[in-house]
């Protein structure tokens, strides 16, 4: 049997207290699922992730995979781009999004990846997925664009 004292057993119970409250809870929020494509030339991207409407309303979007196929034995490296843009259907408030670093794979693999975005109390959000794919010369660029409704 371990003996504890009671200084120390009240400490561990603050910090278990603290570590819980630390987490934030989503009320009365679902997610959902989401993928999308778009191509250039050679090139095929493919981004995936979820999306909820928190309790302030404010549209959520996490993307957290990727995948960037080549084709047709096309050179490039593994340095290609996805930024990401929300617009606000209600207001018309643009918000720029995150962007990926200058380091995405291209080989047909899917990746994890975590970009969030956050549009101000909008129930409906167009969103924009850019990739910017790497090759020698003039890299080619994709957009896709879609619509979600909460």
């Amino acid at each position: 049997m371990i003996k504890i004292n009671k200084k120390i057993w009240i400490t561990c119970m603050a910090v278990a207290c603290i570590q819980l409250s630390m987490h934030p809870v989503q009320a009365e929020s679902r997610t959902s699922d989401w993928s999308t494509s778009c191509s250039s030339g050679n090139f095929k991207g493919t981004v995936g992730g979820t999306y909820w409407s928190d309790s302030a309303r404010n549209t959520v979007v996490q993307t957290s995979w990727y995948r960037i196929t080549k084709s047709n034995d096309q050179s490039g490296g593994n340095k290609a781009n996805l930024n990401t843009k929300l617009q606000n259907m209600n207001s018309g408030v643009s918000y720029d999004g995150a962007k990926s670093g200058d380091d995405l794979k291209q080989d047909d693999v899917q990746h994890d990846i975590s970009l969030a975005n956050m549009a101000i109390a909008s129930q409906r959000v167009l969103i924009q997925h850019q990739f910017i794919f790497d090759k020698s010369g003039g890299d080619p660029r994709c957009n896709v664009f879609y619509q979600i409704q909460l």
